[in-house]
Formats: structure tokens, C-alpha cells, sequence
């Protein structure tokens, strides 16, 4: 709102007579100045022009048991009927991720999933493809060679399935599979099994002390176009170099027409903290780890079993959520 100073007001309108009214005047500019002052304060709390909400899914949307809770559900869906998109950004493979669309209706809404990492994003509504980076089938060989030598499982994933290299299952692939909530279909040769496949991402799963020298082992791939890092102890993730979510993000917010400034992102973990940066406003779950909080913009004070994307939504876009 803007606001007039006195003195002008007075020297453009000739106001001649002005000393017993001089009182309300200044009164109400104070009124206008105070008005102004609480519309900062608002637009601070919600800034204006924010269209996407882009969230990570273990540790952020889901709680402990991988499920959404029924109130941070209740805000989503508010959000999407007064039009803001939603994007789901997560490590996990595509199909592990659309039980979580198909609850939030974002099919119907038109949101967004960013799998992989950020490796593939694909649009909900249509299901069309609109980036993917993949694996050449040389960085697959050297890859599923080197967890063969190191004695673990490497596994990927095909027809909604994981396809596993292993001779049955053990814990860390039965928790891969409740993660997703997928099939495991095993095979005495991956590579054989994923022959014609768009390959964006190689797990490789086993006990933590030794996955952990496989891992510095892989880092010789990085001059060949290959990233290996551990999402969990027992998980070890392979995947093109460069894949990240900010950069994946950039091409969606450009497919969009939107800026940074038009996307919120909330994440807890280490891979999310590029989107968070990014983000116009960039939120860390208060069970992030504490680099990630240092690089947020806010912190929730709640976590992920207890509604802290609400409590996000609720301080960002709080005419929606009361409404």
C-alpha cells in the first residue's frame, strides 16, 4: 500500500487550515503506516507467487512407517484445489513413488514426479517422460562387476518389479521392497534381464562395514561418468554423473514457464539440500540432518511423524490452509 507523506499532501492540496485537524491526520497516517506494516509481515510469512510444492519422500511426507498422515493428506489436497502443483522428489524409482501419487490425486491435479534423484521426471497426469538420464550398458557392466567382486547384490528395476542378482532375499532387499512396495523377481544375470531397458539408477545392497569399501572402490567410476554414494549404511546408489534435483528441477520450472521463486521444496536429507537452495523458499524438516537446516531458508519444528510438511504449508500459504 502506498503511503502519502503529510507535508506533501498539505502543499498539494493548499490546505490552508490544518492545525486542528492535524491530530486525525497524523493518526490515520499512522493507522496507514501500521497497515503497511502487518502486509510485510504477511508477505514475508507467504510470499507471493508460489505454484509448485516440491517435496522428498522418506523422512519429509512420509513418516516412520512410510505412510502420509491423514492431516498433512487433509493440507495437500487443500493446496492442490486452489491450484498449486505438487512435486514428488525422491532416490526412489518411479513405480516406488506412484503409490504416494495416486493417493495425493496428483494424476488428477497435474502434478509432477522427479524418481531417480531427479534421473527421470515424468508429468503425473499424463505420464509423459519429460527428462531421463540413464546408464550406458558399459557403466551398467562395470558396475554390476564390481558389486559381483565384492560379493553383493546389485539389483535395478523393470515392469514395476526390482530385479535382483541374488540367489533369494535377505533384509536389505526385503527393505528396499517395503520402501516401494514392489515385487522382487530374481535372476542369476541382471544385466541379461535388463537388456533394452532405461537404466537411470544400479542399487547395490549389503552389510554396511563392507558396502562401505565397495563404495570408495566405485569412486574410480566418477572419471567414466558415474556417481556411487550411500543413501542408507546398507544401500549404495549408482547413477549418471550430474544427476541432481535442483538441476532436474530447473528443466521442470523451464517446461513450466516458472522461476525458483514460484517453487517451495522441504527435504531432510543431504540430496535434497540443491532443491532447497534453489527453492524461492527452501524449508528443512526439523529431523534433518544439521547442514541441511543451515541451508534452508525455515526450519519446522515438527518432523516427519508428526506433520512437519503441514506445519510448512500451514506457514507459507496460510489463507489456503485456514480456509
Amino acid at each position: 500500500m502506498k503511503l502519502f507523506d503529510y507535508r506533501r499532501m498539505r502543499r498539494h492540496y493548499e490546505v490552508k487550515e490544518i492545525t486542528e485537524n492535524q491530530d486525525t491526520v497524523l493518526q490515520y497516517l499512522d493507522s496507514e503506516r501500521e497497515q503497511e506494516r502487518l502486509e510485510q509481515e504477511r508477505e514475508e510469512q507467504h510470499p507471493r507467487g508460489l505454484r509448485l510444492l516440491v517435496m522428498d519422500l522418506d523422512g519429509t511426507l512420509t513418516n516412520d512407517e512410510k505412510r502420509i498422515l491423514p492431516e498433512t493428506k487433509e493440507a495437500l489436497m487443500r493446496l492442490q484445489r486452489e491450484g498449486v502443483r505438487l512435486v514428488l522428489a525422491s532416490g526412489r524409482p518411479t513405480p516406488g513413488i506412484m503409490p504416494l501419487v495416486h493417493e495425493l490425486q496428483m494424476d488428477r491435479f497435474g502434478g509432477f514426479i522427479l524418481s531417480f534423484n531427479g534421473g527421470m521426471v515424468i508429468d503425473a497426469q499424463t505420464m509423459t517422460e519429460l527428462h531421463c538420464q540413464t546408464l550406458t550398458p558399459e557403466e551398467q557392466r562395470m558396475i554390476v562387476e564390481e558389486a559381483r567382486r565384492d560379493g553383493h547384490a546389485p539389483l535395478s528395476y523393470k515392469n514395476g518389479k526390482i530385479v535382483c542378482e541374488a540367489a533369494g532375499p535377505d533384509e536389505y532387499i526385503l527393505e528396499e521392497a517395503r520402501i516401494n512396495r514392489m515385487d522382487v523377481v530374481y535372476t542369476d544375470d541382471l544385466l541379461r534381464e535388463l537388456r533394452d531397458e532405461e537404466v537411470v539408477k544400479l542399487l547395490v545392497v549389503g552389510e554396511p562395514s563392507r558396502l562401505a569399501a565397495t563404495e570408495q572402490a566405485m569412486q574410480r567410476l566418477r572419471e567414466m561418468g558415474v556417481w556411487a554414494y550411500r543413501s542408507q549404511p546398507f544401500f549404495l546408489e549408482t547413477v549418471p554423473a550430474g544427476i541432481d534435483k535442483a538441476e532436474s528441477l530447473k528443466k521442470l520450472l523451464a517446461h513450466l514457464g516458472m522461476t525458483p521463486e514460484n517453487m517451495m521444496a522441504i527435504g531432510d536429507g543431504g540430496n535434497d539440500l540443491s532443491m532447497i537452495r534453489l527453492a524461492g523458499v527452501g524449508v528443512a524438516m526439523a529431523n534433518s540432518m544439521p547442514h541441511v537446516k543451515e541451508g534452508a531458508d525455515w526450519v519446522t519444528t515438527r518432523d516427519n511423524n508428526h506433520d512437519g510438511v503441514g506445519e510448512a504449508v500451514s506457514r507459507f500459504f496460510p489463507e489456503l490452509t485456514l480456509a
